[in-house]
């Protein structure tokens, strides 16, 4: 069992627009405060992303600014705090603000900073929620760029991105393109000294590398009538590295400070990265008291690694072959999720819903040793798995407003998973069941100060790399993984305020938190 706690986060967002500029915001009496078009034109934004930036307070939003920074499990636990047209756009491998990137300032209406209770989006208690909202208009919109970067070791890549956006009918669409290089060419050097400070090693590294990331976005939402929709995401990311060479030189140093030659290394990598994925939702109001909502993932992500590392004694142009090792791995996720929403009068709200879900990871991992210049199979304990879990999950959760300052939320959701590990070394079959219940409390004195205290029982996402052998290769390690290993589970305690300040001149932000882990995965 591990205690995780920190006494206190503050966070003061400040500024100070001009009156101008804050005649054309607007708060409701919800304290949701309003940026309409007019806010931004001063600062001449080109993207979404840059509107964002601009807005006092939503910094926060625009990263995961969750305590339980693990990896969460399903769509539901996902906190993205972050919708379009008041509807959260569904990823789960995939961040929302590269997609506003993409997207064209001119294409925004308003944006809203919300505070409180948000019955659209799962976000954690005390959030602060950014509803972009587009302007409804058929005209083609779109923002094209093309660069050049250049590196320390003199190489220049030209870059590229842009994306369109139009609505024609009932349908809205979009699609970006990106192409950079991911060079990042890195010179370091490592000094050894020993308890008298003097100087007794020195590693010089080097590494050059030849990549390219281009990542095709693409999006469309149909609106069959004012409360019956339904959007579908996709997106490609290709990351393949061409060549990776690292260079390390190893010295001695001697008495007089000069450098010894004591021979080096030389890693050669190349590998293919696909990442895709596919996501969508339906979602229709049966009738004015009852919504239902259907979301579903399909992620894929293929990685395929060679690698090689040579050794020298003094001359580097007489290395030898030392070792490899290549991996063959595919990841992929399928999520499915259904919800019943069901105001039952006035005060009180109920949702319910049901997910299921398959996970499933394939690896195979081959190390070498070379003798003779002759490559030699080392037998690596759980070298390989295939892994699949199968969960399903049921919820429900109901919210009470009690006054109009005093809003209660509780849940309680059962998760069923079985998870088969087929390998090598490792054949079993586990089963998992957990009760993970909640209660959210928000307390609102007046519009621009609430109070919210929650606790909640939280299960982790298995890193199923984890459970096979890896190489490290900054120790030049095999670590062989651990094919026992059970979820994280924590309880959550968490209470804090957020008052904004006069003039919209920003807000503060104080939260409070506990965390009580128990099977810690590290």
């Amino acid at each position: 069992m591990r205690k995780q706690a920190f006494s206190l986060l503050l966070v003061i967002i400040l500024c100070q627009p001009s009156l101008q500029l804050m005649a054309n915001n607007i708060v409701k009496e919800d304290g949701t405060i309003i940026y309409e078009q007019e806010f931004f034109n001063p600062y001449r934004p080109s993207s979404v992303r840059d509107m964002l930036d601009i807005v006092p307070g939503a910094a926060p939003a625009l990263k995961d600014n969750s305590f339980n920074q693990q990896n969460r499990r399903g769509l539901r636990s996902q906190t993205t705090q972050i919708l379009i047209n008041g509807k959260r756009l569904t990823t789960k491998g995939n961040a929302v603000i590269d997609y506003f990137e993409r997207l064209p300032a001119t294409s925004v209406k308003r944006i809203e900073i919300i505070t409180g209770n948000t019955r659209e989006i799962d976000a954690d208690v005390g959030a602060r929620i950014i509803n972009v909202v587009l302007i409804k208009e058929s005209k083609l919109t779109g923002t094209w760029s093309v660069g050049n970067v250049s590196f320390t070791d003199n190489q220049q890549v030209p870059t590229i991105s842009g994306s369109i956006n139009g609505e024609k009918n009932k349908i809205r669409y979009s699609l970006s393109l990106e192409s950079r290089p991911r060079q990042l060419p890195r010179t370091q050097i490592n000094q050894v000294f020993d308890a008298n400070f003097k100087q007794t090693e020195q590693r010089d590294q080097k590494r050059r590398m030849k990549s390219r990331r281009t990542v095709v976005r693409a999006r469309a939402e149909y609106t069959f009538s004012d409360n019956h929709t339904a959007q579908i995401n996709a997106s490609v990311a290709n990351r393949p590295i061409t060549s990776r060479k690292d260079t390390e030189l190893f010295f001695n140093i001697d008495m007089q400070g000069q450098k010894i030659n004591n021979g080096g290394s030389i890693t050669n990598l190349s590998a293919d990265n696909l990442d895709y994925e596919i996501t969508g939702d339906y979602s229709v109001t049966i009738d004015p008291t009852l919504k239902f909502k259907g979301l579903f993932v399909y992620s894929s992500e293929l990685a395929d690694e060679n690698n090689q590392q040579s050794l020298f004694v003094n001359d580097i142009s007489e290395s030898f072959l030392s070792t490899a090792d290549d991996k063959d791995e595919t990841q992929k996720e399928k999520i499915i999720r259904g919800t019943l929403d069901w105001s039952l009068n006035p005060k009180h709200n109920l949702e319910i819903g049901l997910e299921g879900a398959v996970n499933s990871l394939d690896k195979k991992q081959r190390y070498f040793d070379y003798i003779n210049n002759q490559p030699s199979l080392r037998d690596v304990f759980n070298a390989d798995q295939i892994i699949t879990e199968d969960r399903a999950e049921i919820f429900a959760s109901h919210t009470w407003s009690l006054t109009k300052k005093w809003e209660v939320e509780t849940g309680v959701a059962s998760e069923f998973s079985k998870l088969n590990q087929i390998g090598s070394d490792v054949n079993t079959v586990r089963k998992f069941n957990f009760i993970k219940p909640n209660i959210d409390l928000y307390y609102k004195p007046m519009a621009q100060t609430q109070f919210f205290a929650s606790v909640t029982r939280d299960i982790g996402q298995l890193n199923f790399s984890d459970f096979i052998s890896s190489l490290d290769r900054d120790d030049s390690e095999i670590d062989s993984g651990n094919p026992t290993l059970v979820p994280e589970k924590s309880w959550d305690f968490e209470f804090g305020t957020e008052h904004k300040l006069k003039d919209q001149g920003g807000a503060i932000n104080i939260r409070l938190f506990y965390r009580l882990v128990t099977d810690v995965n590290d």
